[in-house]
């Protein structure tokens, strides 16, 4: 076949810049043919796969691979993982990884192979799914679960240290209830679905969020500030007189004293670095003390921050001040304590109150 007839039958048979040899064979091209297309240039080889090539020369994305790799495990695969979940425009989620691909566990199709983990499932009639650019992609519940087992699974991102694993499955779990794409509720019954292995961290990331964290630096902060056996709520509505000053991410209760984690992603621009000045002013006029720093700052020295936050609510304690009058805290969690202590750093006016 010469090279005009097989750069027809490319553009005629590729779906979204995808064609594989064996479109190619049924159409009357020759494996010389198939060869002198991929010196050529014609057809570009995709990285560990045989048999499935991107037409023309240009550079591709991770939307042509992810056709590819829908093409390499068969009719009716579905995309899920750490690729589905850039798809769902979650935050924190990490580079690298594998395009994770689910199929039925009865069709006997290809195994793992380059850029693409085939993943075989009993019940494929269970899983939700939307559709992106003629792909299947996994709902939000599903991805974000098989992205934190494929950070611990998948030989691109397994060798990270284990700190840096529970901090990324932090950020895929608590980045999707935060921005409402699925509910703890949601994620625990896709975990309980499948194997307990390498579930240990998306477990303890549905702790975080059941106790109100929101990002992975408020879950270590809350992590910090159990053991002083100090009662705090995280990311508590904080109110004064009926009028709502803003969202403490910890406030120690009773005392008047907050921390804020300030991260470059949502303080740095100028207009939310203004408003968070001005926020800051509004709850020292009402005089509540909130501790700020940076979240590289804070595991730099975690340690030094828990101390700050504790002198100063003991400062306060011993000034006669504590809670402002009309403070009314509006909590979407429970109350966070650790273990009762004899040694705990302040002790309140009134009675503790008791941890949900």
């Amino acid at each position: 076949m010469k090279r005009p007839a097989i750069d027809a039958l490319c553009q005629e048979l590729q779906d979204h810049r995808v064609i594989t040899a064996e479109d190619l064979r049924i159409a009357g091209a020759d494996d010389s043919a198939i060869y002198r297309a991929r010196g050529g240039g014609l057809l570009q080889d995709l990285p560990g796969i045989d048999g499935i090539y991107v037409v023309g020369k240009e550079p591709y994305g991770d939307d042509v691979l992810m056709h590819a790799a829908a093409r390499w495990a068969g009719p009716g695969a579905v995309i899920t993982g750490i690729w589905a979940a850039r798809l769902l425009k979650l935050p924190w989620v990490p580079v690298g990884g594998t395009c994770l691909v689910r199929i039925d566990e009865a069709h006997k199709r290809r195994g793992s192979e380059g850029f693409v983990t085939v993943c075989r499932t009993k019940s494929m009639e269970r899983l939700q799914t939307w559709e992106h650019d003629g792909l299947l992609i996994a709902a939000a519940p599903q991805a974000v679960v098989d992205a934190s087992r494929q950070l611990q699974t998948d030989k691109q991102t397994r060798h990270a240290l284990p700190t840096r694993q529970l901090r990324d499955v932090r950020g895929l779990v608590l980045g999707a209830v935060a921005k409402k794409r699925c509910t703890t509720d949601e994620l625990d019954v896709v975990v309980g679905q499948g194997s307990v292995r390498h579930t240990a961290h998306i477990r303890r990331a549905l702790t975080d969020a059941s106790r109100g964290a929101a990002s992975p630096p408020e879950a270590e902060l809350v992590d910090g500030l159990l053991p002083y056996g100090v009662p705090f709520y995280c990311n508590v509505e904080v109110w004064v007189g009926g009028v709502l000053l803003g969202i403490a991410d910890v406030y120690l209760v009773g005392t008047g004293v907050g921390g804020e984690l300030d991260s470059k992603q949502e303080h740095s621009a100028k207009k939310k670095l203004d408003a968070t000045l001005v926020r800051d002013d509004v709850f020292k006029d009402a005089r509540i003390d909130l501790r700020h720093i940076t979240p590289s700052r804070y595991r730099a020295d975690p340690e030094r921050y828990h101390r700050t936050l504790i002198r100063t609510a003991k400062r306060r304690l011993e000034q006669g001040l504590g809670d402002p009058p009309g403070l009314e805290l509006r909590p979407l969690t429970p109350l966070l304590c650790g273990p009762p202590s004899s040694d705990v750093p302040y002790r309140l006016p009134s009675s503790r109150p008791a941890a949900a």
